[in-house]
């Protein structure tokens, strides 16, 4: 579905992407691609505000997709989880945001690494200090501009280390081998408002603007890339007309990547690249990626609750008389024991009236049961004997206060 022209997009963010990401907004694309396959990203800027708002532009990118990494807008060598993540042979999906350069050194087997901003002060309004020159735990542990301008000036020459040289000579860049499946829109390109030069950069209306058109752009490439992800997924849901108490509650039917892919090579449509090889990559690397984990559980507890709404429904509507005529009495035992089994989830729920009213009309249908069935047999069903008490003993769970479903308890009847 495409997004409505008189519909803003902007707002849902705050981050201003155009503005955060002016100097490589032609990469923009790749960084779609690599925030959505989970890829781990470096973002490294001389101050933290810039690393802040570059993190999270970059997780907004692929709205409405969650972003499911990890992500740190800002970290330095004092978090935590500092030892973990440098010394971690395994690159995770995560996206850091960091201004001390000495990560450029620690994390340099990570694969991408983005560079936004700019250093402002000079080599010769730098002060030096030979603590910092020769001990990776000193200032220039700091991660601030200062820490960043430590290494600048009269020692650079003396020092070969691509720290140094990169902070000498930090340019905005996105470094990475990666080879990207998708490719830049021009007729966004063209539309953008003086992208490269400094008026269009620096004009609050020039701003607002391109941040809109590439909202809205990437935006629409996001819902484009759901749209067989989303028809797939509905046909695992089983239909409306083939859920019956007499059998069991309706279950997902699991999502088999080979059928899916499958289905994206047969397709005449190209969704978000200009190859059916390229879209067949870009989905198959989806598919292994947290992103892919965290849109599939969202949508399968969704699913869940959607499902258990329907069943709830088929037995509050059922017609006792003609649900058990000409049913067998094995037939009549499994059903029992079902709504049994039912009306024991029901009563674990929070109370609400859509809950008293299932486990009224289930008590009902356990009566009729108990009435069906011969003696012999229904003396053997669990609490048989009380039925014809639960009637009196059910309104009390009566609640003037809906409560919705939790998903743990949905989730037993999928």
């Amino acid at each position: 579905p495409s997004v409505p022209k008189d519909q803003l997009v902007s707002n849902l963010h705050s981050i201003n992407i155009y503005t955060c990401f002016k100097d490589v907004w032609a990469k923009l694309w790749l960084l779609w691609e690599l925030v959505l396959l989970g890829e781990p990203i470096l973002v490294i800027s001389p101050t933290p505000p810039q690393c802040s708002d570059a993190v999270i532009g970059l997780i907004s990118l692929i709205s409405p997709i969650r972003y499911c990494g990890d992500y740190r807008p800002y970290f330095t060598i004092h978090d935590t989880d500092f030892k973990e993540y440098t010394s971690a042979t395994d690159v995770p999906s995560l996206i850091l945001g960091v201004t001390n350069p000495f990560f450029l050194k620690v994390l340099d087997h990570w694969p991408h690494i983005l560079s936004i901003g700019s250093v402002t002060a000079k080599p010769s309004q730098v002060k030096i200090d030979k603590n910092d020159v020769n001990n990776g735990s000193g200032g220039m542990m700091s991660g601030m501009v200062s820490g960043m301008g430590n290494l600048i000036g009269a020692q650079f020459r003396k020092i070969q280390d691509p720290i140094a040289k990169h902070l000498y000579e930090h340019k905005p860049s996105v470094t990475t081998e990666y080879k990207p499946l998708l490719s830049v829109e021009k007729k966004v390109t063209k539309q953008l408002m003086n992208p490269n030069s400094t008026p269009g950069t620096n004009d609050p209306i020039a701003q607002a603007v391109n941040n809109e058109l590439l909202r809205r752009h990437f935006l629409q490439i996001t819902e484009n890339f759901l749209i067989p992800l989303e028809r797939y997924f509905g046909s695992l849901m089983p239909l409306a007309r083939s859920i019956s108490l007499f059998n069991r509650p309706p279950r997902l039917r699991p999502f088999n990547q080979d059928d899916f892919l499958s289905l994206i090579a047969s397709s005449d449509s190209l969704f978000v690249t200009d190859s059916k090889t390229k879209e067949q990559e870009l989905y198959r690397r989806f598919l292994i990626s947290s992103n892919f984990k965290g849109w599939f559980e969202e949508r399968r507890q969704e699913a869940i609750t959607q499902l258990n709404i329907i069943y709830r429904r088929a037995i509050l509507k059922v017609d006792l008389k003609n649900l058990l005529t000409g049913k067998a009495t094995s037939d009549l035992v499994d059903l029992y024991m079902r709504m049994w089994e039912h009306k024991s989830l029901e009563m674990a729920l929070p109370k609400s009236e859509e809950g008293q009213l299932v486990i009224e009309k289930i008590n009902d249908i356990l009566k009729m049961l108990i009435e069906c069935l011969p003696k012999e047999m229904s003396v053997n069903l669990p609490q048989s004997s009380s039925i014809k008490k639960l009637n009196s003993i059910t309104p009390e769970l009566k609640s003037p206060n809906p409560i919705s479903t939790p998903n743990t308890a949905n989730t037993s009847n999928i």
